[in-house]
């Protein structure tokens, strides 16, 4: 649909032009005027108008002259002068000069007038069209070389051994010339949710992490020189390969010289700073971690690797966004160096789970997540995470002495310690790790309190009120499973042996639910009730509205004596 703008002195002829063409009919939708030239140019700057029909001679600024200052800021717009027998020369002129497609004769013959601005309608959806299918073929170049790009970091993170360099140069990045040589660096991100609320999409925070990046590449990398960037997304993170060319060695990242006023650490502190000043702004607060500079390719997994593991230390740095992948500080060694698990509390963490004592277990937990916080600076990710195993395998021994079916509710993440990813603070995570052995306690068959099968009827409850919690979110079984500790497959099995109803099914009956509620309101639109239950199609709402509530949400609010 088009936007047209009149430019004419007189008043009559502007209304009479609104009135004269059934625009509607053409597709023009919206009509702007403007009383000279310069007053055109300002709204045409704030509206951009696809098609613009201007009189010559006007105060203040003629129509040519307008024309001409707006054809740069508005390339795809159609131009279309009204001019007298007078000025039909000059008219023709302007026209052959290339800057206007045609022109409207006055006095005004209807079918010539009309047939006339069909014409330079026609222009208008021509060249719309063309700048369409060249943006997209622009598109789909940008994403093809964005998909190799990531294929190479991908590669680099799954393939040991791999060799990027014939991948580098498919896409166009030669060796370097003149005898410079080539460092790379690596560069990871995540951004873990607040707690209690669902993670973005990648797309989304990845945006910002990118831009972070890019804006901020020489102080995060210690180098002046220009640097490109393959990316690839894993795992809700974003891997980084930054590469650049350089004649001279590259400035040691942990060199410790504070008054330098190009220090690589105040370079470094300038970008931790800016991080910060970002996520202040922002729901989740991004993290990132910078590996030192290498010389060959055959060291990028290990620097994957390390830079990833650097993101861990958020647990145990609160507040802090940026993070080093190596540090000049030699760790303490493994005998002296604290973890958040003594002999002391997995003593007890053994008791509470054998005597079925959920609140001893969770107060135990969260004193390890001030533990956690508590820790030095330079604590060692690998041992964190060796201690995490420690506590986590602890439970699991508990599960199979005791005979639950571990294997049938805990979720792959606890297994495989990827819950680690998912939490900004220490206390979040430790949270979910007492949901972990309030779970437990719940299904141990031989507990005082409750049985595995009551535990299973009792999570439908909690399951439903984490949808609610999230109802305008897509919601997948993964996601349930990750959370309350289940199998994703045997938590479909549970579904439709307990419920007799599958999961998509059990989440459309509580979005309709809610929307019945919602529905009630006279103050909310029925397309505003179907983007709060999470329904991106309206009619794919209303199918599903009157699948479970047999009448369309039309009906149910006319039902309700409430108008639509």
């Amino acid at each position: 649909m088009y936007t047209l703008m009149i430019v004419e002195d007189e008043p009559l002829i502007r209304e009479g032009l609104k009135h004269y063409f059934p625009w509607s009919e053409l597709g023009v939708t919206h009509i702007i005027e403007a009383e000279d030239g310069a007053q055109g140019e300002r709204l045409a700057l704030r509206e951009t108008p696809d098609l613009v029909i201007t009189d010559i001679r006007m105060p203040e600024m003629d129509g040519l002259t307008m024309i001409e200052r707006l054809r740069p800021q508005l390339p795809s717009a159609v131009f279309v002068i009204l001019t007298g027998y007078n000025d039909f020369e000059y008219a023709q002129k302007a026209i052959r000069l290339g800057n206007i497609q045609a022109y409207l004769l006055k006095p005004l013959e209807y079918e010539d007038s009309l047939a006339t601005v069909k014409a330079a309608l026609a222009k208008l959806h021509q060249r719309q069209t063309e700048e369409l299918l060249i943006k997209g073929a622009e598109l789909l170049r940008l994403e093809r070389r964005r998909a190799q790009e990531s294929l190479v970091v991908k590669r680099l993170l799954e393939e040991p051994g791999f060799d990027p360099t014939p991948a580098l140069l498919s896409i166009g990045l030669p060796d370097p010339a003149d005898g410079r040589s080539r460092r790379y660096a690596t560069l990871v991100a995540t951004a873990p949710p607040p707690s209690g609320t669902l993670p973005s999409p990648d797309d989304e925070w990845t945006a910002a992490a990118e831009r972070f990046i890019a804006d901020h590449a020489n102080r995060l990398l210690g180098t002046a020189e220009g640097v490109q960037f393959l990316a690839y997304i894993r795992g809700g993170k974003l891997f980084v390969l930054a590469l650049f060319d350089t004649e001279a060695e590259t400035a040691n990242l942990g060199r410790q010289d504070a008054k330098h006023p190009n220090s690589p650490n105040l370079a470094f502190a300038d970008a931790a700073a800016a991080l910060a000043s970002l996520n202040r702004v922002r729901a989740e607060a991004v993290y990132i971690a910078a590996s030192g500079l290498v010389a060959t390719t055959a060291e990028l997994l290990q620097s994957f690797a390390q830079t990833e593991l650097a993101l861990y230390r958020r647990y145990w740095q609160p507040d802090v966004y940026l993070f080093r992948a190596t540090s000049a500080v030699a760790p303490p060694s493994p005998e002296t160096q604290p973890t958040p698990l003594a002999p002391r509390d997995k003593e007890l963490l053994q008791a509470h789970l054998r005597q079925g004592d959920a609140a001893a277990a969770r107060e135990l937990l969260m004193g390890l997540a001030e533990a956690s916080r508590q820790l030095p600076d330079n604590t060692s990710p690998d041992r964190w995470l060796a201690s995490l195993q420690e506590l986590v395998s602890l439970t699991l021994r508990h599960a199979h002495q005791h005979g639950i079916a571990v294997e049938q509710f805990a979720s792959g993440k606890m297994l495989t310690l990827a819950f680690a990813d998912d939490f900004a603070t220490a206390r979040d995570m430790f949270a979910w790790l007492a949901d972990w052995t309030d779970r437990l306690i719940a299904a141990n068959p031989s507990g005082p309190e409750a049985q595995a099968v009551g535990a299973d009827a009792r999570v439908f409850a909690q399951i439903e009120q984490f949808v609610r919690q999230h109802i305008d979110r897509e919601i997948t079984l993964q996601m349930v499973a990750d959370r309350f500790f289940y199998n994703p497959s045997y938590l479909s099995r549970l579904f439709k042996t307990k419920l007799n109803k599958n999961y998509l099914v059990f989440v459309a009956e509580i979005r309709i639910r809610y929307a019945q509620e919602c529905l009630k309101d006279p103050n909310l639109f029925i397309t505003d009730v179907c983007a709060m239950c999470g329904y991106k199609s309206y009619k794919h709402f209303v199918k599903t509205f009157r699948g479970i509530a047999g009448m369309t949400p039309t009906d149910y609010r006319k039902q309700l004596g409430i108008g639509s």
